[in-house]
């Protein structure tokens, strides 16, 4: 009795979606892991996709501002408002390291772009900051290998104009979730 040829076919995609799976869980490095979610992240603040931002910021979130997860939101959405045309944050990585679960990746960050008559303060404003490196710390939150999320952002100078809270400028200038 010889087998259909359908069942060959079966049995070579069950291995080969098994190699995949493998290769997915175990074979790609943690840094390379938080890297793609760093740059994910970065495109998501660019393009403005606020519900991807939050999905790739953890619950307990924190930074050197004091802002949990939804200031966190709140004060990026506020940074986006004015960039009507473009928004662009250029990265460079400075350092990569692993430390336990967590990866921390380190670089510069610029702000430029343009739009509404807040934009070329919030560029000058973040200027000084471009200075002295960001430091991003992700953590591994479930099995799969692209379940990474920002737990903390730290930069040693970073602050917010005097009389800020994230949500102002959205408030103050009606212009929603642009």
């Amino acid at each position: 009795m010889t087998l259909p040829r359908r069942y060959f076919i079966l049995a070579g995609l069950g291995l080969l979606a098994i190699f995949i799976g493998y290769q997915a869980l175990f074979s790609w490095p943690a840094e390379k892991q938080a890297f793609a979610k760093q740059q994910k992240f970065i495109e998501a603040i660019e393009s403005r996709k606020w519900g991807r931002v939050h999905r790739l910021t953890a619950d307990g979130y924190s930074d050197s501002l004091g802002m949990d997860r939804e200031s966190l939101l709140l004060a990026l959405r506020d940074l986006g408002s004015q960039f009507w045309t473009i928004l662009e944050l250029n990265w460079e990585m400075s350092d990569l390291q692993r430390d336990g679960d967590a990866v921390v990746i380190t670089g510069k960050l610029r702000l430029s772009g343009e739009g509404g008559m807040f934009a070329p303060m919030a560029v000058q404003h973040a200027r000084p900051f471009a200075n002295m490196p960001f430091t991003f710390r992700w953590r591994k939150t479930g099995l799969m290998p692209w379940k990474w999320q920002l737990e903390n952002l730290h930069h040693p100078d970073a602050k917010f104009p005097d009389g800020y809270t994230p949500g102002d400028l959205r408030r103050r200038t009606g212009f929603g979730d642009l």
